[in-house]
């Protein structure tokens, strides 16, 4: 017996798997692995990912003063609801930009968030179930509703509506391309601005070229249009 001696360490009893289960359970311990590989493989983002989110982060940074720029160049006009003494939309646009649904989102936001009574006024006589698709919506906000094919048809229409406080006008549409569909939307527009105090919005879509933007500006600038309104 030595005092303070450590203890001699006791042989491991290492067993080694026989030829007949050694496959198997090298399997296993295999398919074990790889599964754990693979979770965390999908709990860590890619190298793709991460340069797009540190593009992402310098893209805000960057947009951040740009935006600030843009908000104070652009004047930001009074929503329709807010103008004073019954009130006139015209809304004018190229094919697909939403100025049907933009019409009935005015249309809501007027009657049941600010209290103004307003009426929806269909002057596309041109596509098909132009009529029917806005009158649907009418029903749906409960707004009294009207519709014409022609712009010698807008003064019985503007009567109809008397009642509202604000009428929003859709317009067919017009192509900058297409010096017919512009006669016939200035048409329109000028029948309103003669019979009532209004304002015209050119639509444009976000998804929209900068071309086709720019075109649809400056065709109806020459009309009389007072602001633009951006969808989608």
């Amino acid at each position: 017996f030595k005092p303070n001696a450590a203890p001699e360490p006791k042989p491991h009893n290492l067993s080694l798997p026989s030829e007949a289960d050694s496959p198997s359970q090298l399997e296993q311990d295999t398919a074990r692995l790889d599964e754990a590989l693979a979770a965390l493989g999908r709990s860590l983002p890619s190298r793709q990912d991460m340069r797009s989110a540190q593009a992402l982060r310098v893209s805000r940074d960057t947009s951040r003063g740009d935006y600030e720029q843009l908000v104070q160049r652009i004047a930001v006009q009074p929503p329709p609801w807010r103008q004073n003494g019954p009130h006139v939309v015209v809304l004018l646009g190229a094919s697909g930009v939403g100025k049907t649904i933009t019409a009935a989102k005015i249309a809501a936001q007027a009657k049941h968030y600010h209290g103004v009574q307003a009426g929806l006024l269909c002057a596309d006589g041109m596509r098909i179930g132009a009529a029917e698709q806005l009158g649907a919506y009418a029903n749906i906000l409960e707004v009294p509703f009207a519709a014409v094919r022609n712009a010698q048809s807008m003064h019985k229409a503007l009567r109809r509506l008397r009642g509202c406080s604000l009428i929003i006008v859709d317009t067919p549409a017009a192509s900058a391309r297409d010096k017919e569909q512009l006669a016939q939307v200035v048409a329109i527009q000028s029948a309103v601005q003669s019979r009532a105090n209004s304002e015209s919005l050119i639509v444009l879509s976000a998804s929209q070229s900068g071309e086709d933007q720019r075109a649809s500006c400056l065709s109806f600038r020459q009309s009389g249009a007072d602001a633009l309104i951006y969808t989608k």
